[in-house]
């Protein structure tokens, strides 16, 4: 990955064999292998493994024991995720059970998040698209902006 991480939107398919092709700009940040695990949206994420093992690192400290909607959340997270392989053609096979999740058939949109890539089903992510163009950028941008974090950049 690049300074400025994963950004874009991409279109791809899924083949017969439920292979995708990794776009190019995002190919060589994974250097052959990815970590995928559901997302809360219903899309899947796509990590470096490198990228992976720090927000496992971090979801593992969050403190679960007297909370067990945190515990199962992080069960989820955990049991979901599987390693794939991308070959040199940049085809990675998208497991089933993660293709099932995220409602995925054919027709996908792969979304550059910085340090994580979403996979999303074409259609669910349109509809998703749709609803924003509804929303009032300037309330996300006001969200945003007050995130110390965000605010102080």
């Amino acid at each position: 990955m690049d300074e400025i991480g994963f950004s874009g939107q991409f279109e791809a398919t899924l083949d017969a064999k439920g292979r995708m092709i990794v776009p190019a700009s995002f190919r060589d940040s994974f250097k052959g292998e990815a970590q995928i695990t559901i997302g809360p949206d219903g899309c899947v994420y796509m990590y470096r493994k490198e990228d992976f093992e720090r927000f496992a690192a971090n979801l593992d400290a969050v403190p679960d024991l007297a909370d067990p909607i945190l515990r199962a959340a992080k069960r989820f997270m955990f049991s979901k995720s599987m390693p794939v392989d991308i070959d040199k053609q940049g085809r990675m096979l998208f497991p089933k059970k993660a293709r099932e999740f995220a409602h995925i058939e054919r027709d996908i949109i792969l979304v550059g998040m910085h340090s994580k890539v979403e996979i999303w089903d074409a259609e669910t992510y349109n509809k998703r698209e749709e609803e924003l163009a509804n929303m009032d950028i300037s309330e996300m941008f006001a969200k945003l902006s007050s995130l110390s974090s965000v605010n102080s950049q």
